[in-house]
C-alpha cells in the first residue's frame, strides 16, 4: 500500500566565508572585464599610431587620361579626401584604409566633366586615378527658341554629352559646329544646368539617332527644340546662292525612329516632292512627322499630305 512521502528542502548554505568567496569572484569577474577593455583599447590605439607611420602611407598620386581637365585639379580633390583620420585616430593616407569610394564619388559629384574614375593603388605608396572626360557632342542654348535664334553671336550654351548630360558651360562657336538643343526638358526653372541631365538617356538618344540620320538625306540640321509635351521640332537649314535659309521638321516623341526614317525617306523618294524640296526648299515651312505613316509638308502657297 502506498503512502505519501514528504521532502524536506536542504538548507540553503549562507555563510559569512561564502558570502566573502561570491564577493572575491565577482571582484575578479569585473577585474578581467576591465583589463580586457583597457587592452582592446590599447589595441586599437597602437593600430591607430601605426597606421601613420611613414611605412603605411600613400605619399604619392598619379592622375592619368586627363585632356581639358587639369590634373591639379583632380589632385586636389584628391589629396582634400586623404586628409584626416577616422575615429581621430586611423590616418585615410593609409595604404590599406584610404576612402576609395570616396574619393570617386567627390570627383564625379564636382568635376563634371569626368565621365568615368577609377582609383587604384601600385604598390603601397602609389595611389593611381584613372579618369576619362565626357565629350562635348551637342549644346543646350537655353529653355526657349525663335526661328532666328540659333545664329545670335552671343547666345550663352553648355555642352552636352551623347547621353543628353550638361557638364560645363561652351565658348561662342561661330557658325552650327555643333547642334543646339532648347527647351526646358528635365531642368525645370533651374538657372545652372551644369550637373543636370537634359533629357532621359532614352529619349534624348531617339532623338539624337534621327537627327544624325537626317544626314543622310543630305539634310543638315542646326537646333533642336523640344517643347514641354516632349514633341520636338528640328530646324534645317540650306544654303542658297547668297544665303542661309531654315525651315523646320516637327517630330513625335512617341515616334519610332525607324518608322520616322521610312516615312522621311519615303516623302523624299516621291516625284514631286523630292523636286520642290531640292528647288523650293525657301518656300517649305515646314514638314510635319507627328502622324503614323503619314507625312504632311506646307510651302508658301499649299499643305500637302504625302
Amino acid at each position: 500500500m502506498a503512502g505519501n512521502v514528504t521532502t524536506t528542502p536542504r538548507p540553503v548554505l549562507d555563510t559569512p566565508r561564502i558570502r566573502k568567496l561570491k564577493r572575491e569572484r565577482a571582484k575578479t569577474r569585473k577585474r578581467k572585464i576591465l583589463l580586457w577593455f583597457i587592452a582592446c583599447i590599447l589595441f586599437f590605439v597602437g593600430l591607430g599610431f601605426l597606421s601613420n607611420i611613414p611605412q603605411m602611407r600613400i605619399t604619392n598620386v598619379v592622375i592619368e587620361g586627363t585632356t581639358v581637365v587639369s590634373k591639379d585639379v583632380v589632385l586636389a580633390k584628391v589629396q582634400e579626401q586623404l586628409l584626416g583620420k577616422y575615429f581621430f585616430l586611423y590616418s585615410k593616407q593609409n595604404f590599406l584604409l584610404y576612402p576609395k569610394g570616396s574619393i570617386e564619388h567627390a570627383l564625379l559629384r564636382d568635376v563634371k566633366r569626368l565621365a568615368t574614375v577609377q582609383v587604384s593603388l601600385d604598390g603601397p605608396h602609389t595611389l593611381v586615378v584613372r579618369v576619362s572626360e565626357r565629350e562635348g557632342r551637342y549644346l543646350w542654348c537655353g529653355h526657349t527658341l525663335n526661328e532666328a535664334q540659333a545664329d545670335i553671336p552671343d547666345l550663352e550654351c553648355y555642352y552636352l554629352d551623347s547621353n543628353g548630360y550638361v557638364f560645363s558651360r561652351s565658348p561662342y562657336f561661330s557658325g552650327n559646329v555643333y547642334i543646339k538643343f532648347f527647351g526646358t526638358g528635365l531642368f525645370g526653372p533651374t538657372l545652372d544646368p551644369v550637373g543636370r541631365q537634359f533629357l532621359s538617356v532614352e529619349s534624348f538618344d531617339m532623338i539624337t539617332r534621327f537627327v544624325s540620320a537626317l544626314h543622310e538625306f543630305s539634310i543638315n540640321p542646326y537646333a533642336v527644340l523640344v517643347k514641354d509635351t516632349g514633341d520636338f521640332d528640328i530646324y534645317i537649314s540650306s544654303l542658297e546662292p547668297g544665303r542661309l535659309v531654315y525651315t523646320k521638321m516637327m517630330v513625335s516623341s512617341r515616334a519610332n525612329t525607324e518608322t520616322l526614317i521610312a516615312n522621311l525617306r519615303a516623302a523624299l523618294a516621291a516625284p514631286q516632292f523630292k523636286s520642290d524640296f531640292e528647288n523650293r526648299f525657301s518656300d517649305l515651312l515646314y514638314i510635319d512627322l507627328r502622324f503614323a505613316n503619314k507625312v504632311y509638308y506646307k510651302f508658301k502657297t499649299a499643305t500637302t499630305e504625302f
